[in-house]
C-alpha cells in the first residue's frame, strides 16, 4: 500500500513545466521542520493552466519563500546520488494566517484504507461513485459507509470502472471529506486498490520432475486456474458418480439374468415331466 503524509512546508526552489497547453507540472523543493532542524522534501504537483478548472483551497500553485499545507504520496528513494524523501502531491492549501478568520482557509484532507461494498457506478457525465466500508476502533468499535466521488474520464482513475471487485478490492483513498446532510462524501484526488482474496494463497504446479510454486493473485490467469481446478474436481466427482451408478445397474442385471436363467430351467423340467406322464 502506498504511503501517504501531510505536512506544512517552506518552498525554497520552483520549476515549472508545460506538460501540454492544458496541465502544468511544478518541481519543488521545500523543507519541514522537525523539533529544531528544518528536513528537505522534493514534491512534484500536476495542476490545470486554466484557473477556472483549478481548485485554489486544493490545488495552489508553489510560490517561494511562501507555506503550504501539502498532502501526498511519498517515497524514500536516490535522487542525483542522494537518499530524499519526494512527495507526489494530492492536496497543496496555500497558508497564511491574517486577523480575518474567514480568509484562513484549510480543507479537511482525508485519507483512508475500506473496502468497496459495491461497483463503481456513473452519477453524471463526469462523476462515479464507490461506496466503501471502514471499520475502526476508538474506544469502541465503530462501522461506516463512505461514499467516494471521483472524476471517472481522467486516465489516473479510468481503470478502477473495470479492474475494482466488490468486497474483493481493498481501496487506499485521499481527497477532500465533507458531511452533507447525513451522509459522509469524500472527493477522491488519489485512489489506489489491491484485489484481496483470502481462500487461495499458494498454488503448488508439477510438470515432469519440475516443481514450481507460484503465488496466484486475483487475475484472469488465477481465476482460469481456479476455474479449471474446479471443473476438474466437478469432471472428477461425476465420473465417479456415473461409475458407481453404471457398476451398480450392471451388479443388479447379472442377479436379474441369473434369476431369469433359474426360473427358466424350471419351467423346462416341468414340461419335460409332463411328456413323461402324457
Amino acid at each position: 500500500m502506498p504511503c501517504h503524509v501531510d505536512t506544512i512546508v517552506k518552498i525554497n526552489q520552483i520549476r515549472q513545466t508545460y506538460k501540454d497547453e492544458t496541465k502544468l507540472t511544478i518541481y519543488a523543493t521545500g523543507t519541514y521542520p522537525i523539533e529544531s532542524e528544518d528536513h528537505e522534501l522534493e514534491m512534484v504537483l500536476f495542476i490545470p493552466i486554466n484557473d477556472e478548472d483549478r481548485d485554489p483551497n486544493t490545488q495552489s500553485i508553489f510560490e517561494k519563500n511562501e507555506f503550504y499545507c501539502v498532502g501526498g504520496k511519498i517515497v524514500f528513494a536516490n535522487f542525483n546520488g542522494s537518499l530524499k524523501l519526494k512527495m507526489t502531491v494530492a492536496c497543496s492549501t496555500h497558508l497564511t494566517i491574517k486577523r480575518d478568520l474567514s480568509s484562513n482557509r484549510c480543507p479537511l484532507k482525508a485519507s483512508l484504507i475500506g473496502i468497496m461494498q459495491d461497483v463503481p457506478t456513473e452519477i453524471d457525465d463526469e462523476n462515479a461513485i464507490i461506496n466503501v466500508l471502514v471499520e475502526d476502533y476508538a474506544g469502541q468499535n465503530y462501522s461506516f459507509a463512505i461514499k467516494i466521488i471521483f472524476p471517472y474520464h481522467n486516465t489516473r482513475f479510468k481503470h478502477l470502472m473495470n479492474s475494482t471487485r466488490s468486497t474483493e478490492s481493498m481501496l487506499f483513498i485521499v481527497g477532500q471529506m465533507e458531511v452533507i446532510e447525513k451522509d459522509l462524501y469524500i472527493y477522491a484526488v488519489d485512489i489506489s486498490y489491491i484485489n484481496i482474496n483470502y481462500g487461495i494463497k499458494r498454488k503448488t504446479c508439477e510438470t515432469g520432475n519440475s516443481q514450481t510454486t507460484t503465488k496466484l493473485y486475483r487475475s484472469v490467469r488465477s481465476k482460469l486456474l481456479t476455474a479449471h481446478q474446479n471443473v476438474n474436481e466437478n469432471t472428477s466427482r461425476i465420473s465417479e458418480t456415473t461409475n458407481a451408478i453404471s457398476n451398480k445397474e450392471k451388479s443388479e442385471s447379472v442377479i436379474e439374468n441369473s434369476n431369469s436363467t433359474r426360473h427358466t430351467r424350471v419351467e423346462d423340467d416341468y414340461d419335460e415331466d409332463n411328456d413323461l406322464y402324457e
